[in-house]
């Protein structure tokens, strides 16, 4: 076995090694209790593989001479940067108890130099097969700016690599930070009554706005008042359309009319009552921001009251009391469907899925479908049929006696914003009694929505993030 200077004896005689002055981290390595200083190296490999383990933090490659010079930091500085033993990490520690890893291929595929991001378009440009499968970093170097990032690797010498440190922080994927990030995300229960918003404020008033933003992606469900009634025609579009493009559906490019019929091709065109339910549940991508602007509601109309509830504070509940339904909700698929060819434009929708998604690791409730008037034929294994009944009775029976629901009745000049892929929504039966009950209603897709919430976050500089919408995102 080498003692340490025998070591660095032998290496000399073998001319592998010259003017070479130990540096604190290799003389650790070693066990060796020598004070830390700096060094340089100028080495001869043979075998690169053999060498790759001393290549340390602030390394500088310099091309074919295989020359590399390397200066220590004292452990403890802010944003202390070095390569691990192998290449095959970069560790910042940021302080005293923050410490980042990232992994070579990481910041290899997701490079930000004008070679790998086109600068216009923010776009990726790097193709996976094009770069090494386990690339080896040699350097990765602190700019004078103090920010920017130069990364090299073995494998690919002419290639410079480009990050920031500002860059890096904002997307360590430790686990504490994977933490902090899913805590940012988490949405909230409504404990007390619906908000109500004024329009003018609304329209005119960017804090008003993000504040209204704010409030339906954290809760599900708000109230838009004092919506002028004159040309309400279109109020509903106008509202839309400030938190993204107009989703269309089976039932219109637009707008739909909720009023009845005498042939109605829904449920909802008629006065009988509708139980808790999402909309369109048989589409892939079910609508995420459902309107209903009031146009008319006579008072001379019984009933017709409106009624939400947070299906996943529900959802909450049954995991807490009966984990096995919970977890058989989450297993077992249902059908929806919308099968109906007496219409104008004949619909033969059918799609199966669980009613609950969970997050596969943290498992964070990332998605629920409830929607008992267009559920199809149960299509699953023998031994499941019973298990996924006595379930689903279970959460039938949470949401019908939940003390969560909000129940109002809207006046003509409001209009509901609620989170279609959340917040169930239905109605009490009502008696026209020679008056009318009048809801013009339209859908925005749910990621255009969380996309306008992350833009006026980012537009207004909070430094919050979007809350979770239902949409089987798993942050």
């Amino acid at each position: 076995m080498f003692t340490t200077d025998g070591l660095w004896s032998s290496l000399r005689k073998m001319n592998v090694i010259r003017n070479f002055t130990p540096s604190a981290r290799l003389l650790k390595n070693l066990h060796t209790p020598f004070p830390r200083q700096t060094c340089q190296l100028n080495l001869c490999l043979p075998k690169l593989s053999y060498w790759r383990p001393f290549l340390r933090k602030n390394s500088v490659w310099n091309g074919p001479k295989n020359f590399l010079k390397t200066s220590a930091k004292p452990i403890g500085m802010k944003n202390d940067l070095e390569i691990d033993h192998d290449g095959s990490q970069v560790l910042i520690q940021w302080n005293e108890s923050e410490l980042s890893k990232y992994h070579s291929i990481w910041l290899r595929c997701n490079c930000q130099c004008d070679k790998c991001i086109q600068a216009h378009s923010g776009q990726k440009l790097i193709d996976v097969m094009s770069i090494p499968e386990k690339p080896t970093l040699c350097s990765a170097v602190i700019q004078p700016d103090g920010n920017s990032v130069h990364l090299q690797w073995f494998e690919e010498p002419d290639h410079v690599g480009v990050v920031t440190l500002d860059w890096l922080k904002k997307n360590c994927y430790s686990q504490q930070a994977r933490s902090n990030r899913a805590d940012m995300c988490e949405y909230k229960f409504l404990k007390g009554d619906i908000d109500y918003f004024d329009y003018e404020q609304v329209s005119s008033c960017k804090k008003t706005f993000l504040r209204y933003l704010k409030y339906l992606n954290e809760y599900g469900v708000c109230i838009i008042d004092r919506i002028p009634t004159e040309n309400d025609e279109h109020k509903v579009i106008e509202i839309a359309e400030r938190l993204g493009p107009i989703q269309s559906t089976l039932y219109g490019s637009q707008r739909f009319d909720v009023k009845t019929e005498e042939r109605p091709i829904n449920i909802a065109y008629s006065s009988m009552g509708i139980e808790y339910h999402m909309d369109l549940a048989y589409y892939e991508s079910a609508p995420g921001i459902q309107l209903l602007h009031c146009v008319r509601f006579d008072d001379k109309v019984v009933g017709g009251e409106s009624f939400f509830l947070d299906i996943f504070y529900v959802v909450e509940e049954l995991r807490n009391r009966f984990p096995v339904e919970f977890e058989t909700l989450c297993t077992v698929p249902a059908t929806f469907q919308k099968i109906h060819f007496k219409r104008e434009n004949p619909a033969a929708f059918q799609y199966q899925r669980p009613h609950i998604n969970v997050h596969p690791v943290t498992r964070h409730i990332t998605a629920v479908t409830w929607s008992p008037p267009f559920e199809g034929i149960l299509h699953v294994r023998e031994e499941d049929v019973e298990p996924y009944y006595r379930a689903y009775r279970r959460l039938a029976q949470l949401l019908k006696y939940s003390d969560a629901k909000k129940e109002l009745r809207l006046k003509r000049g409001q209009c509901a914003v609620f989170n279609n892929r959340r917040i169930v929504h239905g109605r009490k039966a009502f008696e026209l009694n020679g008056g009318q009950r009048h809801m013009k209603g339209c859908y925005v897709n749910i990621d255009d929505f969380k996309s306008t919430v992350q833009v006026e976050h980012l537009k207004q500089g909070t430094g919050e993030l979007a809350r979770r919408v239902g949409n089987q995102c798993l942050f």
